[in-house]
This record gives structure tokens, C-alpha cells and sequence, in this order.
């Protein structure tokens, strides 16, 4: 039966653990949990960034034990692949502003596309939102009258591109499917 009501990213990083690993709970739930460490390590990178090694050390600390963070991690959802998408596009969209390094914009251009592909236009919302947030507390929005940030939307596209594609294979070329009872 097709399913239209969630983007694919959860079931394609699935269908690849059980490819390697095979029909297995565990091979369910290890991109959750490696996605969940990745979400750790950037929480770190990132209070380590803004603030200090200890600020990192105790904000990474503070995710891995709360209710939600371990919630996430035993009901495997696209939460954890959300989560490590943003922190992910947000330390280097905040790096991109500091440093106007191209680099830093094609991964968080790589973090918003997976974000997209795993819950929707969240993965978008979140991190310009933040970004938005952070330069409005440091007095700094003339940051965001750079050219350099055209390329955003044509690289998050590019990342969208196999889920477009998938889409209209698996409806477009086939109007006589009926889905959600259109």
C-alpha cells in the first residue's frame, strides 16, 4: 500500500541497516542510536563553540539523559534523525556566519536537506529560526545581507532531489492511485 504521510529518510537508512545487518530489532534501532550520538557530539562542538569545553561538556550531558533523549532512542521515530540534522545545520550555519566560509554553508545546506527529508519543512524552519534568533541577541542581522546565502536553497534542493524524484515515480507517473482518498 503506498505511504505518502512521512518523508523517507527513516525507512531508507533502515532498509540500508537491515540490508547490512538483516531483519534484526537491532538493526532497526542502530541508526537511531548512531544518529543519536552524532546529535551528542555536535551539541558539544556547539557549547563548546559559543561558550566553553565545560558549557559543551554539560549540555551534551544534559541531552543524553533527558526522558526525551532516551525516548527517542528506545521508539525509534525520525526524532533522533531531526535532532542530530539541526544541531548539525545549526553549529555550521553558525560557523558560516563567523567565518563566511563556503564549506560551512554546503553542510548545513546537507543538515537542512536531510532535516527536510526525515520531518518535513521542520528541518528547515528550526534552523533559520535559531540562526535568525542568535544574530537578533548579538545585534548582528547585517549578516544576513550576504550573497553567499542564495546558494542555501538550490544545495538544500539538491538533497531533496532523490525524494522528489521517488515521489513522482511512485505517484506522478501513476494518477489512477488514490492516496488519503485523493
Amino acid at each position: 500500500k503506498d505511504y505518502l504521510d512521512k518523508p523517507p529518510f527513516l525507512f531508507w537508512v533502515s532498509s540500508l541497516s537491515f540490508q547490512l545487518l538483516g531483519f534484526t530489532n537491532f538493526a532497526y534501532k542502530l541508526p537511531t542510536i548512531i544518529f543519536s550520538l552524532f546529535s551528542l557530539f555536535y551539541i558539544y562542538k556547539l557549547g563548546y563553540y559559543l561558550y566553553n569545553d565545560y558549557t559543551g561538556r554539560v549540555a551534551a550531558a544534559l541531552a543524553a539523559t533527558s526522558i526525551g533523549f532516551i525516548w527517542i532512542n528506545n521508539d525509534v521515530k525520525t526524532d533522533a534523525i531531526l535532532t542530530a540534522s539541526l544541531v548539525f545545520s545549526i553549529y555550521h550555519l553558525i560557523l558560516f556566519i563567523d567565518s563566511n566560509h563556503w564549506k560551512y554553508l554546503i553542510y548545513s545546506s546537507i543538515g537542512i536537506g536531510i532535516g527536510m527529508l526525515s520531518k518535513g519543512p521542520m528541518g528547515l524552519i528550526f534552523p533559520l529560526a535559531i540562526i535568525f534568533i542568535h544574530l537578533v541577541i548579538k545585534k548582528d542581522l547585517k549578516k544576513l545581507i550576504n550573497p553567499k546565502w542564495i546558494l542555501l536553497p538550490f544545495l538544500v534542493a539538491f538533497i531533496l532531489l532523490p525524494m522528489c524524484i521517488g515521489l513522482y515515480y511512485q505517484f506522478d507517473l501513476h494518477p489512477e492511485k488514490v492516496v488519503n482518498g485523493k
